[in-house]
């Protein structure tokens, strides 16, 4: 649902309707009736500050949650977290002083890291994006600011389009979230200046 919020260039409010829409349209579909997205499954571990960080504390604040919340922690297949020291250890995940280590101790011991799914590619590409004489994100805010708020250049980009038989599309601007946005206008942009 994420991916074509951002696909369509649209606001991640516009997902808190379709609750509500879509067993209005649907009546009939037991899927349409039990489809949920307005932030429950963000709101799944109830987020409160920690007296500290150890990673001691934050796995057993998870494991905690998980039995408050009825869920079998043997069952608990992968952890994903953002890629750092406390988290995971380290790039090989081989000390024992980790989140993901006292998972494994505490609550399923074949249980698997998975990083941060959503940021691994996003620093990968702007890792690789550093070789490069320009920088990919001022390209995209610079165009955005130039043609998707007046519409006289907007208009112009129009007639150019036209010109060289190019069909026009308006300019994306990457949204705060810049790993779903940016690679969409991006491709806008190559697809419009080829």
């Amino acid at each position: 649902m994420a991916f074509h919020t951002v696909h369509h260039h649209q606001s991640f409010s516009s997902n808190d309707c379709m609750d509500v829409l879509l067993p209005t349209v649907f009546p009939d579909s037991k899927t349409a009736c039990k489809f949920s997205s307005v932030r429950i499954k963000c709101a799944l571990l109830r987020v409160r500050f920690l007296p500290n960080q150890t990673s001691e504390t934050i796995a057993n604040f998870c494991r905690e949650s998980f039995i408050k919340l009825g869920l079998d922690v043997k069952k608990c297949i992968a952890f994903g977290g953002d890629n750092t020291n406390t988290n995971f250890g380290g790039c090989l995940c081989i000390s024992t002083n980790n989140v993901y280590s006292k998972f494994k101790e505490s609550m399923n011991e074949s249980i698997e890291g998975v990083g941060c799914p959503a940021h691994i590619p996003y620093n990968a590409a702007h890792t690789v994006a550093n070789v490069l004489s320009a920088d990919a994100e001022v390209i995209v805010a610079k165009l955005f600011s130039y043609f998707g708020i007046y519409t006289v250049r907007s208009e112009k980009l129009k007639d150019f389009c036209e010109f060289v038989s190019v069909q026009y599309a308006s300019i994306l601007s990457h949204s705060k979230t810049h790993w779903l946005s940016l690679m969409r206008a991006v491709e806008r942009i190559l697809r419009l200046f080829k």
